[in-house]
């Protein structure tokens, strides 16, 4: 009965609201079942007159790629992070956006898109460190795949990470796949996360319409050449990495160098750097074939 029901809750976005693990999708719910929705938000690259220059969404939504190109921001005026009942006790909190649909034998495996460290609110505006560039969605032909996005707690002022997950850490343009097999449960459990404390999650596929609240017409930030084997030059810029490359399905060849955080032992985490801009420009045209 109990299946039915999620079903039915995942069906349509007017049942959304009435589904009690709306913010996270079925197969992510070993992670918890966080009861704030996070206000995530994608800023555009380019946008209409009369209409916001981000995308907002809410659970279980449908964007496109042209929505997801640049990394993810946060409402600074939400009152998860500004309100007297913040839940984090150190001020700071720590964001995963993964793919579980990279993995559908065991979702909690699934593939990192990014990860933030430090999420501070500070006079109205938001600040963050990243640990994991951002690498946005490009999936493949067939079901939409779920981007959850998940924030938790950050346990102490310093946060740390352990060396056994430190190869899923760089933007590595010649092996991208290195980011798939994320093992999320062994993560939140290893770094003393605990459940989180807001999630939000939206499908993208292939080909699709946008349901956000500011869809505009197709943005292209890179130079894309739509051929029977997609292939395309990308450029991915932030605060902890550069890099160009150039893709191509099946094989990824590339030129390219990447400049991400130094992991020895622990990665030790204590200042943030600016997260509320465009720190993820750039398209990486076919990243993962999955994603």
């Amino acid at each position: 009965m109990k299946l039915s029901i999620h079903v039915f809750c995942l069906s349509g976005f007017a049942a959304l609201s009435s589904c009690t693990n709306v913010n996270i999708p079925i197969g992510l719910s070993a992670v918890g079942n966080p009861q704030e929705t996070l206000p995530a938000r994608y800023p555009l690259s380019s946008w209409q007159c009369g209409r916001k220059p981000y995308v907002t969404f809410h659970p279980g939504q449908t964007l496109v790629s042209s929505d997801t190109i640049n990394a993810p921001t946060f409402d600074p005026k939400s009152q998860l992070f500004t309100g007297p009942s913040s839940p984090s006790s150190t001020g700071k909190y720590v964001f995963l956006m993964v793919d579980p649909n990279t993995n559908t034998t065991d979702p909690t495996y699934p593939a990192l898109h990014t990860l933030y460290a430090n999420v501070t609110a500070s006079n109205g505006d938001l600040s963050w460190t990243v640990l994991a560039p951002y690498i946005n969605p490009e999936p493949t032909a067939g079901a939409p795949h779920n981007y959850t996005m998940l924030l938790f707690e950050q346990p102490s002022a310093q946060f740390m990470v352990p060396s056994k997950f430190s190869s899923f850490l760089p933007l590595n343009l010649s092996n991208l796949y290195a980011r798939e097999g994320f093992p999320v449960l062994d993560f939140i459990h290893d770094t003393g996360l605990g459940e989180p404390v807001a999630a939000n999650w939206f499908q993208e596929s292939a080909t699709g319409t946008s349901t956000s609240s500011s869809a505009v017409p197709s943005v292209s930030i890179c130079s894309v050449i739509p051929t029977s084997s997609p292939s395309g030059t990308g450029v991915v810029r932030n605060p902890t990495a550069t890099a160009t490359g150039i893709f191509s399905s099946g094989a990824i060849t590339s030129t390219a160098t990447s400049i991400s955080p130094p992991v020895a032992g622990d990665a030790v985490v204590s200042s943030a750097n600016t997260g509320n801009v465009l720190i993820g420009l750039g398209a990486v045209f076919g990243a993962f074939g999955l994603l």
